[in-house]
């Protein structure tokens, strides 16, 4: 898959040139949400695009731990770190995650519903 590295408010992120899509990651996996868990953190923002996580993803590679603990010193890392999945969204749409017990759901505004 072709891939670009964005940059948008200071953010990193990566898109898919065909589609316009922006690769989001989550934690889908019961135990602690990667972003949820984290919202307070001073990168969780950084953390749901992060192409050093997303692009090893996409090719199947394993992930840095080194990487993670000097760039998310302050992340809890428990069940997080080894259910994280890249999700696409449509640049600019606006989304929200939720968290049961850990497993972590992209909802994507065109699943909102109108009063």
């Amino acid at each position: 898959m072709e891939t670009r590295i964005i940059q948008e408010d200071g953010i990193q992120k990566v898109v898919n040139p065909n589609n316009g899509e922006v690769a989001v990651l989550i934690s889908g996996e019961r135990g602690s949400g990667w972003y949820t868990a984290n919202e307070e953190s001073k990168n969780s923002l950084q953390a749901l695009y992060d192409p050093e996580i997303v692009l090893p993803l996409l090719e199947g590679k394993d992930l840095d731990d080194e990487y993670f603990e000097q760039k998310y010193d302050d992340f809890y890392f428990g069940s997080n770190f080894d259910s994280l999945e890249v999700f696409w969204v449509k640049q600019g749409e606006l989304f929200y995650i939720e968290n049961y017990d850990g497993g972590e759901t992209l909802i994507t505004q065109d699943k909102f519903l109108k009063a």
